[in-house]
């Protein structure tokens, strides 16, 4: 990269995020959640646009994958767009 070639910008990208526990007041994550994601060391507000894939617990221990689930509960890997 040079000065005639900055580096792109992007307000929309696909991450892979590890929900721990939710707040008491906010306990499903949805399309339109509002958050802060922590990155090494920035902080920053974010929406969460879509949820793409999410891997839950089920009740009897085993993991469960979803694609486009409508929400997801606390302890949840996920694939999101923000």
């Amino acid at each position: 990269m040079n000065r005639e070639q900055p580096m792109p910008v992007t307000m929309l990208f696909e991450a892979e995020l590890d929900v721990l526990e939710l707040l008491d007041y906010k306990p499903i994550m949805s399309k339109g959640y509002q958050c802060i994601i922590h990155c090494h060391t920035i902080s920053e507000d974010c929406i969460i646009k879509d949820i793409l894939e999410a891997t839950e617990r089920a009740p009897d221990g085993t993991r469960v994958t979803r694609k486009m689930p409508n929400y997801v509960k606390s302890f949840a890997k996920l694939i999101v767009r923000i």
